[in-house]
């Protein structure tokens, strides 16, 4: 967070999560969604920083340097740079056996197998400011946004913080010329067109031929989320099938006298 329309000040947003006893203030990308987490220690700190918080995710200032500085540029050394950039450097020789098994399990123009942190091709060539604020403008809006909170909170002393946010929102939804605003991934998935089990060999370069990976993945019929319990019991047996050494996949492959794998997960 580099700053925000209401506050235009780089690291603001940090120095203020450590007055409120704030430990975490992060974000992570998804395929389907982005998540910006905040965790502070009490009530008041929470409300304090709550607001100045969505301001900097709805309205960020989004500025040309920052945009050299934090996703690509050219160093002092002709030599391709930047945060974003150098992350995606460090993930490039990851397998892409996880991406193929997506493509199978959502075929045609899916983002479910998109690359979320982008092609270094791409920041290299296309990736633009002006393409990150038409993103931003487009999807970064008050009707495609979850606020979920925890823990203990009044919510008469919540609404009243928020209220300035929802003002400011409604005052430039008023002055759009946009178009009704419709949800993303919300169209529903071609089907995969395998009426069995399908089973594949996708090859990646590797400097040790001798190892692979062997991935299951499977579609449900319906929306997860549209029932919790049955997505929590989901988690917990595949929790139970391998989080541990004496879990039943990780006893049968790798902690027997015959090892099939190195690994379960």
């Amino acid at each position: 967070f580099q700053g925000s329309e209401d506050y235009p000040f780089k690291q603001v947003l940090k120095l203020l999560a450590n007055r409120c006893l704030a430990k975490h203030v992060n974000a992570r990308t998804s395929r389907d969604h982005t998540c910006y987490t905040i965790s502070t220690a009490g009530i008041s700190g929470f409300l304090q920083i709550l607001p100045i918080y969505l301001d900097h995710i709805l309205f960020p200032t989004l500025r040309t340097e920052d945009f050299l500085t934090e996703v690509h540029h050219i160093n002092g050394k002709g030599q391709d740079a930047g945060v974003v950039y150098s992350e995606m450097q460090g993930s490039k020789s990851a397998t892409s056996s996880l991406e193929a098994l997506k493509k199978r399990l959502y075929p045609g123009n899916s983002g479910y197998y998109a690359q979320t942190g982008g092609t270094l091709e791409n920041m290299r060539n296309s990736t633009t400011i002006e393409k990150v604020r038409q993103y931003h403008r487009k999807l970064y809006r008050a009707e495609n946004l979850v606020l979920t909170i925890t823990g203990r909170i009044d919510e008469l002393q919540l609404f009243e913080k928020v209220r300035s946010i929802e003002k400011k929102v409604m005052k430039k939804q008023s002055l759009e010329t946009q178009s009704s605003f419709e949800r993303p991934w919300k169209k529903k998935l071609q089907p995969t067109g395998f009426e069995e089990n399908h089973v594949f060999v996708h090859e990646f370069p590797s400097d040790d031929e001798s190892k692979g990976h062997v991935l299951i993945g499977w579609r449900l019929k319906d929306h997860i989320t549209k029932d919790i319990p049955i997505l929590e019991a989901f988690q917990l047996m595949m929790q139970y099938l391998t989080v541990s050494k004496v879990s039943p996949l990780e006893t049968e492959f790798v902690e027997s006298s015959d090892p099939l794998a190195s690994s379960v997960y």
